[in-house]
């Protein structure tokens, strides 16, 4: 009985360990977040049929407001884009491992 207490009490602190060492030491950088970011807006551009006018230039990063950070956004990818008939705007929120936690895509016409 106390054998089987030891080796689960072993096995559970060994997948902390682990997950604590994980996570030191994968720590993504502003480029993992930005190349997501760009990533994410071309995908979302190719599917509107708008890749003729999206650039890299048109992102940035953004530091997420305190509510978006209670729900795990570590930062987010902003993106604005220009055409001759309206203006796109794209947002990803990234998680602390520059994963996908959600976005949204809104064209505001011109007038």
């Amino acid at each position: 009985m106390n054998r089987t207490i030891i080796g689960v009490l072993s096995a559970t602190t060994g997948a902390c360990l682990t997950w604590a060492l994980f996570v030191a030491i994968y720590k993504p950088t502003i480029q993992n977040f930005l190349t997501f970011a760009t990533s994410q807006y071309f995908h979302q551009m190719s599917d509107e049929g708008l890749t003729s006018i999206a650039s890299y230039k048109d992102c940035r990063l953004d530091q997420p407001d305190e509510a978006d950070a209670k729900i795990g956004v570590a930062m987010f990818g902003l993106c604005k884009t220009e055409s001759d008939i309206a203006v796109f705007y794209y947002a990803v929120a990234m998680s602390p491992t520059a994963g996908f936690v959600y976005s949204s895509f809104d064209r505001v016409p011109k007038p």
